[in-house]
């Protein structure tokens, strides 16, 4: 008690820092009390969501009932959702090679008016990916294909112009299938008239060194 009095400031401090300990442990006896009870029952609920992972639908009337009607309402979604893509398609009309690079140059001239009204920074030289077509025709068969893309894609510009981004950086499009397509390789056939050659290793048939036989005279 003397040395309380004497020491009454150490003295404080250290019947604080018991309360403290005491009062940190049974917080933490608490907490853990606490983890421990909801980690039992995190790994029940894990244990029981693995258990009905690995169950299969009970095969019940109402669930092939609910089941039907799920795969039907899919269905008429589906059916739905390609309608309304088949009305926003581009169909593809008959296009000649030189009609195809005027519709081009056309549809060039209008995107560069329609983004500078909007304030539209498009890339130098902008040929909406057709690049290569505005100085050489495409073939007859592709015409109307790249006729079609054109479109599409014209299209697309036209909603980034209207929704009035800052700037338009690239547009790289992949050619089509037909662009690259190869002639036919034609199988080698020999010339009329020309004999053919002896197999590789093979002698040729010499001449026989007799004569033919004669025929027998009637006597």
């Amino acid at each position: 008690m003397k040395w309380f009095q004497q020491n009454r400031w150490l003295g404080t401090f250290l019947i604080l820092f018991g309360i403290c300990v005491l009062f940190t442990g049974f917080l933490f006896y608490w907490t853990r009390g606490k983890w421990s009870d909801a980690r039992q029952a995190f790994d029940k609920a894990a244990a029981e969501r693995s258990r009905l992972q690995r169950l299969d639908p009970f095969p019940s009337d109402a669930n092939y009932q609910k089941l039907k009607v799920i795969l039907e309402n899919y269905s008429a979604a589906l059916d739905k959702l390609k309608a309304e893509l088949k009305k926003e398609a581009v169909s593809e009309t008959p296009l000649a090679p030189n009609e195809f690079q005027s519709r081009l140059r056309q549809a060039v001239i209008a995107t560069l008016n329609r983004a500078h009204a909007n304030n539209v920074k498009l890339p130098d030289k902008f040929e909406l990916g057709f690049d290569e077509f505005t100085t050489a025709m495409p073939k007859t068969a592709v015409s109307p294909l790249l006729g079609q893309e054109l479109s599409q894609i014209q299209m697309l510009i036209n909603i980034l112009v209207d929704a009035k981004v800052d700037s338009v950086t690239s547009l790289r499009r992949s050619p089509l299938l037909e662009e690259r397509g190869a002639s036919p390789v034609l199988a080698a056939t020999p010339a009329p008239g020309r004999k053919g050659s002896p197999a590789r290793g093979a002698k040729p048939v010499e001449p026989s060194a007799t004569p033919p036989e004669s025929a027998k005279s009637l006597e």
